[in-house]
């Protein structure tokens, strides 16, 4: 689905900001003379991900590793803070459940679904 396509390329996004903010921290660590600036590491990280295949989508901004770097969040980590009613093993859970009934043929209604994720 969409959604799911989505959420996978928000995951990746985050995987490839990780990786920047990692390198950056490892950078600190160094002489400040042969430091590479977080231009440079996030353009390279971004580099590294977009040869990968179907991953040409991820951009790393400097400007939000840095707010990271500084205790900021994503969206997506706060909205899972504060909104989330179930956690992502639980979601797919559900979705293995959906689609197991999908494949027996059996139709999936609003009120089996509730039931279902209730059980949860």
């Amino acid at each position: 689905s969409q959604t799911k396509k989505k959420q996978i390329i928000s995951e990746h996004q985050e995987e490839a900001l990780t990786d920047a903010i990692k390198i950056y921290q490892e950078e600190q660590q160094k002489p400040e003379e042969e430091r590479r600036s977080l231009r440079t590491i996030c353009q390279e990280v971004e580099g590294r991900w977009r040869k990968k295949v179907g991953y040409a989508a991820v951009n790393v901004s400097r400007e939000t590793v840095r707010r990271r770097l500084n205790g900021g969040r994503s969206c997506h980590q706060f909205n899972m803070e504060t909104n989330a009613r179930l956690t992502t093993e639980e979601e797919e859970q559900i979705i293995m459940f959906s689609i197991d009934l999908a494949a027996r043929g059996f139709p999936l209604n609003h009120r089996s679904l509730k039931v279902h994720v209730d059980s949860v």
